[in-house]
């Protein structure tokens, strides 16, 4: 008996691969051998099939950040276009930011998709084992329950320091020609809200020290 089908029942246990073998000689064990040769040069993952990589799975996630980072460039643009048609000085910094200048007051704006996310930074400060600390909860907790920005008590630094800073999101729709009275009216509201605290602030203060009205 011809022994090719020894050496390629040899090759196909070597290569944990399940083949059917033929039992053929001369020129036809030949051709076997040759496809064995070829399926072991495949990649095979640990359950002994081989690992077909779908590389039209990564493509389509390409192209969707790639429509998305489009759309947000496009909202970054009109908002750009609002800011300057109500006379507000800004600069691009970063992947989709904005700084700008409003009132006296400076506001960080990130967009995404047709929102854009606009940050009032720290404007105020409190350490967390001071007697106000307590008080300062209180009055964030009450302006946060009124409409408008959400003030956020960020995490005490190395010093016990906590910072007060607000944020809004905004739509940026831009099949409108004017969004410069929305644009306004969200960015006085940042003034409203820190208005609303300093007043249930001071009114809280003052239970303990009535001076500190005058």
């Amino acid at each position: 008996m011809d022994s090719w089908w020894i050496i390629l029942l040899l090759i196909a246990v070597l290569a944990d691969t399940v083949i059917l073998v033929i039992l053929v000689s001369g020129s036809h064990g030949r051709r076997v051998a040759s496809v064995l040769k070829d399926e072991k040069g495949k990649d095979v993952d640990g359950r002994g099939s081989t690992h077909i990589v779908d590389s039209s799975v990564h493509t389509q996630e390409d192209d969707s950040h790639s429509d998305m980072d489009k759309v947000s460039e496009e909202t970054r643009s009109a908002f750009i276009k609002t800011l300057e048609e109500i006379g507000c000085p800004h600069e691009k910094t970063g992947d989709l930011s904005i700084h700008t200048r409003w009132q006296g007051e400076n506001f960080t704006v990130d967009c995404g998709a047709r929102f854009v996310m606009i940050w009032d930074p720290m404007w105020y400060a409190v350490k967390n084992d001071s007697e106000d600390f307590a008080i300062v909860v209180k009055a964030v907790n009450h302006a946060n329950f009124h409409f408008g920005p959400v003030i956020v008590i960020t995490a005490p630094d190395d010093k016990g320091i906590c910072g007060l800073c607000s944020r809004r999101e905004m739509l940026v729709d831009i099949s409108r020609s004017d969004n410069s009275e929305y644009l306004k009216a969200v960015l006085a509201s940042f003034f409203e809200v820190k208005a609303t605290f300093r007043k249930y602030y001071l009114e809280e203060k003052a239970k303990t020290d009535p001076a500190i009205l005058n």
